[in-house]
């Protein structure tokens, strides 16, 4: 997986890793 295709699924983020998979799950939660 990679950002274009998160783009083309409409996914709510991408990440190239599994550290900034965390963070962007964390900002994610925030709302």
């Amino acid at each position: 997986m990679d950002q274009a295709y998160a783009d083309e699924i409409g996914a709510d983020g991408y990440s190239k890793d599994a550290y900034e998979a965390v963070k962007l799950a964390k900002k994610l939660t925030e709302k």
